[in-house]
């Protein structure tokens, strides 16, 4: 499934695609998905320069179909940068918080309402009685309509039913990730493109056929490879790819790319979702705890009817990452220090921890 010729630039010039493995005759395997990012067609500037370039971009498209653009906000970093590269802009927009009955989510929200209000931005608040959207079984109607695999989305797609104009979400920074399977021989590798489960917000518009933006920090190729282009990010893929060490994303590595991308975000003392209490809330009733209560409720059920499929390809040119010149500087730098008995790849994150701890008060 390409995405050309479409009615909305939900990336722009549709360069993310996505769909199934075929076979030689043509046999549709739903057990193997693929996502694909778009060449890089110039030379890519820092990040927060390509924000605002795809910021610019984003308000082109949604005026030219007449829409207001309404940026989807939770109390996350990532949310936040979003917001922050459409002020550096000084593109026109909206913003929109979703408020759960009882203040559910309030410890969530609070943060990014204040930091609306001192700023003199324009948002609403959209209230949301959680239980009754689930327990009517609305999750299980985006299930069906969508391929929707979550319930927490499926409340996303709920709020953009109900924005009058071009909703934009924000995606987040790309999340490195390399792990040798040694059963197998072979790397597994990941650069934050969304799989089959995140792409239930594309599957929505393309099927809505109507404005918006699903991941705004994929919006153009050049916006994600001028994040493979931070010291921060390059030091993962060396450690990962050229020497074969076990990488893992982290919200203490996201919120230093952002940091270290020129986004003045300080770290949340805990990466909520805002679900959280809506979790305790079942697990009180069914007596159980960890959140399994709303996941045997609510998840499984979505589960079981769109099921994952069981591998992933995420598919980028060889023009996305950072050149092999800049890779060879981090190999000249490291090499010495890497050969060593007792070399300890957290100590080439050590200077970015430490301002991580102290931006968040630790």
């Amino acid at each position: 499934m390409f995405l050309y010729n479409q009615p909305f630039p939900w990336t722009y010039k549709n360069h993310l695609s996505f769909g199934y493995h075929k076979d030689s005759s043509g046999r549709v395997n739903k057990n193997m998905f693929f996502s694909k990012v778009g060449s890089v067609n110039r030379p890519a500037s820092t990040v927060l320069e390509e924000a605002q370039i795809a910021c610019k971009l984003i308000h082109k498209a949604a005026e030219k179909n007449g829409q207001e653009i309404f940026l989807c906000l939770s109390g996350g970093i990532d949310s936040e940068s979003m917001l922050r590269a459409f002020l550096f802009s000084a593109v026109p927009f909206h913003g929109v918080i979703m408020r759960f009955n009882d203040d559910l989510n309030d410890f969530d929200i609070k943060n990014i309402i204040q930091f609306c209000e001192t700023n003199h931005m324009s948002y609403e608040v959209f209230d949301v009685d959680i239980f009754e959207f689930f327990e009517s079984g609305k999750h299980l109607q985006y299930g069906k309509m969508y391929q929707c695999q979550s319930p927490q989305l499926a409340v996303h797609l709920y709020l953009c039913d109900h924005i009058n104009g071009c909703p934009v979400f924000s995606w987040q920074a790309p999340e490195i990730f390399f792990k040798l399977d040694l059963k197998n021989k072979t790397k597994l590798v990941s650069f934050g493109v969304p799989g089959d489960l995140h792409l239930v917000y594309l599957r929505y518009f393309m099927k809505k056929e109507r404005p918006g933006v699903p991941f705004f920090f994929l919006y153009t190729p050049e916006l994600l490879k001028s994040f493979f282009q931070l010291p921060l990010l390059q030091k993962m893929i060396w450690l990962g790819y050229y020497k074969g060490f076990d990488v893992y994303p982290s919200y203490d590595i996201k919120c230093m790319a952002y940091k270290r991308a020129g986004f003045p975000v300080k770290p949340r003392k805990a990466p909520y979702t805002g679900f959280e209490k809506v979790k305790d809330h079942y697990d009180l009733l069914d007596k159980k705890s960890y959140g399994l209560a709303f996941n045997e409720r609510y998840r499984i059920p979505l589960e079981i009817l769109n099921p994952l499929p069981e591998k992933f390809y995420q598919i980028a040119p060889k023009n996305m990452f950072s050149d092999l010149e800049q890779i060879q500087k981090w190999e000249e730098m490291y090499e010495k220090q890497f050969f060593k008995s007792d070399f300890n790849p957290n100590l080439l994150f050590k200077e970015e921890m430490d301002e991580f701890y102290e931006n968040k008060g630790l």
